[in-house]
């Protein structure tokens, strides 16, 4: 009995390689986007497929690419610092962090509960 002809998909492409390679990059924005230092910024996965003919068109040479995905960046951080002097009056950077100012409390009644 003859075997049966198998249609190529993208599927079945070299043994299911090019999902492979889409999955692997997958997984890495899966991973970019659950990271919560990362930006809101789309990301983007790109498969490449290449199908070139021979001169007589009866045979097919296929390159399949998928480049590492476009991943989002660190978000950005912000601070402030004071310049400062230091003994031998050379510059130097502090950070300024910002913290809670403490209340000031006036005209206190204690309360006598009897």
């Amino acid at each position: 009995m003859p075997e049966e002809e198998v249609k190529l998909s993208l599927l079945n492409l070299k043994d299911g390689a090019a999902v492979e390679m889409f999955d692997r990059q997958l997984q890495r924005v899966y991973n970019n986007i659950g990271d919560v230092n990362t930006s809101l910024k789309e990301r983007e996965i790109v498969l490449k497929v290449k199908i070139k003919p021979s001169k007589d068109r009866s045979l097919l040479a296929i390159l399949i690419e998928c480049p590492p995905a476009k991943l989002a960046g660190q978000e950005i951080e912000e601070t402030t610092a004071d310049l400062r002097l230091d003994e031998r009056g050379r510059y130097f950077g502090r950070e300024r962090i910002p913290q809670q100012l403490g209340i000031k409390f006036g005209n206190i009644t204690t309360i006598n509960r009897k």
